[in-house]
């Protein structure tokens, strides 16, 4: 009987699963791309801020026709610095879907570490709070 399983009861096996196939990949390109989301939009938003402040500045010396061009110019950049913002919105919304969706799966592959993981973190949060 060398090399053979042992099958206990339904579905569960004397040797452990074969583990999942690591996705350090997939983590390194979500958190790449949050970075780089978060780049763009605090740059976007800055350069946004900054054309919106100058224009405000140069409409308050403004009178007339030049003024209501300024003022249709702010409102303009703040309408697609708002959409800029839906649009990042979206995409994290998208990426917390997909680290959901990750650590589901990872859990349901493994969840005798999860749950040690989960103990391990009562225990410390336990004993943090018992100090206080």
């Amino acid at each position: 009987m060398h090399g053979s399983k042992l099958i206990i009861g339904t579905g569960l096996s004397a040797y452990p699963k074969e583990p999942a196939p690591k996705s350090k990949q997939r983590e390194s390109i979500m958190t790449e791309h949050t970075e780089e989301g978060r780049d763009r939009l605090v740059d976007d938003m800055s350069t946004v801020l900054s054309e919106a402040e100058e224009m405000l500045k140069r409409a308050a010396t403004e009178t007339g026709d030049k003024a209501r061009d300024l003022r249709s110019q702010v409102e303009t950049n703040l309408l697609r610095a708002k959409l800029k913002l839906q649009e990042y919105e979206g995409q994290a919304i998208d990426q917390a879907k997909a680290a959901a969706r990750y650590t589901d799966d990872y859990v349901h592959d493994n969840p005798w570490r999860a749950v040690g993981v989960a103990a391990a973190v009562g225990l410390l949060i336990g004993l943090l709070m018992n100090r206080r």
